[in-house]
């Protein structure tokens, strides 16, 4: 599997590696994908870290826990980090805009 992906974002301009908050397990595996992902991109690659499935949260004190750990990965790796929710469409747009902003930055560099 992890060789057939390798195909699909080998040129890509941007890559979001979204992780489930719900799950540590998804969670874990997001630090493998992203090594994955940077070996076979460019590095002008816009890269972004993703937490999905926000509306599930049932306290604050564990989205902000939760925030907490992606944001500390996504600085580690130097990429934007972002929370939404595919079900509600929060931060969706956010997202989307955002990443597209910074390849269209990337793209314009001489």
């Amino acid at each position: 599997f992890r060789s057939i992906t390798k195909q699909y974002f080998r040129k890509a301009d941007g890559v979001l590696l979204l992780f489930d908050v719900t799950s540590e397990q998804s969670f874990l595996n997001v630090r493998n994908w992203i090594e994955s992902v940077r070996n076979g991109v460019e590095a002008s690659t816009v890269l972004a870290l993703v937490g999905n499935k926000v509306d599930l949260f049932g306290s604050d004190s564990s989205r902000n826990a939760v925030y907490r750990a992606g944001k500390k990965l996504a600085d580690e790796f130097e990429m934007p980090f972002f929370e939404t929710s595919a079900y509600t469409g929060y931060g969706v747009d956010y997202c989307m805009k955002s990443i597209a902003e910074l390849v269209c930055l990337i793209l314009s560099w001489p």
